[in-house]
């Protein structure tokens, strides 16, 4: 890890175990499909010259592309395996 060399990751220590942090952007529904593909185009665009990638890698991120389609499947992802994991230990806020 970039921000912090030497520090063991969680998976050394518990077999399996993955926590991300994401942050990406989302749209109102019923945004125009044409409004968010050009958000889309210009956003990976930007990704790909590298225009902030040292601000996030900064704080330990790492810049990613993509389509609305793999973003909301991630999303998607990351919801149905933490509900899972919420019922299964019986968090409760």
């Amino acid at each position: 890890m970039k921000v912090a060399p030497g520090l063991q990751p969680m998976s050394d220590i518990i077999p399996g175990f993955e926590a991300v942090t994401f942050s990406g952007l989302f749209a109102s529904v019923g945004t125009p499909p044409d409004v968010i593909k050009i958000l889309n185009l210009t956003i990976n665009a930007e990704l790909k010259k590298g225009s902030f990638s040292p601000a996030v890698e900064d704080v330990g991120a790492e810049p990613n592309g993509g389509t609305p389609e793999e973003f909301r499947q991630f999303v998607s992802q990351q919801y149905d395996q933490w509900k899972k994991i919420i019922a299964d230990t019986g968090v409760t806020p």
